[in-house]
């Protein structure tokens, strides 16, 4: 019989359990939503996206710094990854830059030719510059609101 008021007394116990927290008033828990991005003017007129630390890392945006080598027929010519290229719609080339952390601008850049992993470009962005290696299709995306 013990063993019998004990179980019962356990489901009573554990029946009114989830009713303790109602006895006083309910307060709506606050969620605020913050967006990993945000696109601000530069002074080019161009789009600044600007990342959090969580959304660089979730799009595992990489970078490298624009090259300078001098080419077969003497030139010098600037050299950035193949994976910095971007393609536009028209089928203009640009890439990504990165002036400060975490902030990105597009800057158009004229192919000369590619050979293998690196494109040699005619004109672009300084040599130093970073540019944005694996990441820049997201950061388009986002420029211009696509997949929303």
């Amino acid at each position: 019989m013990r063993r019998g008021t004990r179980l019962a007394a356990a489901a009573v116990v554990l029946a009114t359990l989830p009713l303790a927290g109602c006895a006083g008033q309910v307060e709506e828990a606050k969620h605020k939503t913050t967006e990993p991005y945000s696109l601000d003017e530069s002074a080019q007129g161009l789009s600044r996206v600007r990342l959090t630390e969580q959304a660089a890392t979730r799009l595992a945006v990489t970078m490298a710094a624009v090259k300078e080598t001098r080419v077969a027929a003497g030139a010098l010519r600037k050299v950035i990854p193949y994976g910095a290229i971007i393609y536009d719609t028209q089928g203009e080339t640009f890439t990504y830059t990165s002036p400060e952390p975490l902030v990105y601008v597009r800057a158009s850049v004229v192919v000369d030719y590619i050979d293998g992993n690196n494109v040699y470009l005619t004109e672009g962005p300084p040599v130093g510059t970073q540019v944005v290696t694996a990441g820049a299709a997201e950061l388009y995306g986002i420029e211009f609101g696509l997949g929303k």
